[in-house]
């Protein structure tokens, strides 16, 4: 029995010696990476964009003591799997890549088989798995509130109809650039292709640099319509993808320009609210153009000017482009003040302001004397009547009830009374009634017999229009002199030319 025993011993021994056992052999293993311990089949090479060719390597393992020599790899089955180079051989117990282009064609899950031969004594011809899943990106355009478009819900090609835009108006268009897809997405920028009927009508405000949207994410995009003509625009937005096999997505906006009418002018003056107004030389008058208005809402430009005037007038509006402005008339007579409104399209309104200017003096008297003299006063009274009278205008009785009662205007007022020299001394009437009116000058007080040579002046129209004048020289208190004699309506006056008279009244000194 023990022979026997030792008979199998040494067969054994003799079919497998000790030179073959310490040989060295490969181990051939195909790893999704070096860095995995367990090599399973199926490999994930995970998420890949389709109709890209995507560059990935799976790891040769050799988890033997021998050196492996490795013969071929290839695809035996599914698309879109290339194997690139391999490596020849593989030291034990080490890995090298197996580079592989892979190219999804559809969205969702795919595999691939991958031979590989070697001289593994065990598996020569070692076949593996490998998995991936196809994603692609989705580029679409969605309106956002408020927005009318076709389709009225997200779409690669968007049609916005603004309707009716009127120029100088601005209406903004608020978009969604949406990534409806799985995987990112870059976007090149946004261009607009089309012309607008003039430049810079359509803009788009928010970015238009290149950028990525995620899986899913949507970014804001608002184009801005800002009409400057009556013409109608339809203009093309493009939003360019970086992908090539994702389309562009178009926004296409039209909008039209209603018919643009003209503004409506208005002028008064303010005082009165009326177009037909009175004034005076040197007082101003206020005329308004707030009631102007445009049909379309359009802010206006206001533009006063005088296109009627008298003879010799400079006189312009203070602010020529305010909607509220002062004139002051610096001449007798009618002017036409117009005002010129201006919407966004520069059609015009026109409205006018009929303004005449009367005197307001009809009469004006005045007496001046040199230095050095005393106090000279000026009488204006009805021709006939007496001089310091009741109907008689002098310091005593600086206004007169002449004509109509509770009517000033034909009344004479003594508007200035000096009482020394270089003085002056004057009476107006506003609105003179038909007769004769004799003017005197009387002196006062000669303060100690000082001599005054006194003029007077006889003007209508607050002084434009001289009628006359006469001179002479007081000498004492008392002295009086009839400078002459106002006609009116004649608008005439005659110098007397009447020696010195000697009349004190109640005013004696």
């Amino acid at each position: 029995m023990i022979r026997g025993v030792g008979a199998v011993v040494v067969a054994v021994g003799a079919a497998c010696s000790g030179d073959e056992l310490g040989r060295a052999q490969p181990d051939l293993r195909v790893c999704a990476s070096a860095a995995d311990t367990v090599c399973a089949s199926p490999i994930s090479l995970g998420a890949l964009k389709t109709a890209q060719t995507h560059q990935v390597a799976v790891s040769l393992r050799n988890a033997g003591t021998g050196v492996l020599h490795v013969h071929g790899a290839e695809v035996v089955a599914g698309d879109g799997v290339v194997v690139g180079e391999w490596p020849t051989a593989v030291a034990a117990h080490a890995d090298l890549p197996l580079p592989l282009g892979v190219t999804p064609m559809l969205d969702g899950p795919a595999t691939a088989r991958l031979s590989v031969t070697s001289d593994d004594p065990d598996t020569p011809r070692l076949e593996v798995e490998v998995a991936l899943r196809g994603i692609s990106p989705g580029l679409v355009v969605c309106p956002g509130d408020g927005v009318v478009s076709t389709p009225a819900e997200c779409a690669s090609s968007l049609a916005v109809d603004l309707g009716e835009v009127r120029p100088t108006q601005t209406r903004d268009v608020v978009l969604l650039v949406r990534n409806t897809g799985n995987a990112s997405l870059g976007i090149s920028g946004a261009t607009i292709t089309d012309g607008c009927s003039v430049a810079g009508e359509l803009s788009i405000v928010t970015s238009t640099a290149a950028g990525g949207l995620a899986a899913g994410a949507e970014s804001l995009m608002v184009i801005r319509y800002h009409p400057e003509d009556g013409l109608p625009d339809n203009v093309s937005v493009v939003i360019t993808p970086e992908e090539t096999n994702v389309a562009p997505a178009t926004v296409v906006v039209s909008a039209s320009t209603p018919d643009n009418e003209a503004p409506v002018a208005q002028a008064v003056e303010l005082a009165s609210g009326l177009a037909v107004a009175t004034g005076q030389v040197g007082l101003g008058l206020w005329l308004d153009g707030r009631g102007s208005s445009d049909p379309e809402g359009d802010p206006l430009l206001f533009l006063w000017s005088v296109v009627v005037a008298p003879s010799g007038s400079g006189a312009q509006p203070e602010s020529a482009a305010a909607k509220l402005t002062r004139f002051v008339p610096d001449r007798l007579g009618a002017y036409t003040i117009q005002l010129q409104v201006a919407d966004s399209l520069d059609l015009i309104g026109v409205a006018e302001v009929s303004v005449t200017v009367a005197p307001r003096y009809s009469l004006l008297v005045a007496a001046d004397w040199g230095v050095d003299a005393g106090d000279v006063d000026l009488h204006l009274v009805p021709d006939g009547d007496l001089l310091f009278g009741p109907s008689d205008c002098y310091f005593g009785q600086p206004r007169v009830d002449w004509g109509l009662a509770a009517d000033t205007r034909d009344d004479p007022v003594l508007r200035a009374d000096d009482v020394s020299g270089n003085g002056r001394e004057q009476i107006a009437v506003a609105r003179l009634a038909d007769g004769r009116y004799a003017v005197w000058v009387q002196y006062f007080d000669s303060q100690g017999g000082l001599p005054a040579d006194v003029t007077v002046r006889v003007a209508t129209d607050d002084g434009q229009t001289a009628l006359g004048e006469a001179a002479v020289t007081l000498a004492q208190t008392c002295d009086a002199f009839l400078a002459g004699v106002v006609d009116w309506p004649a608008r005439t006056f005659i110098a007397s030319g009447a020696a010195l008279d000697s009349q004190c009244g109640g005013g004696t000194p």
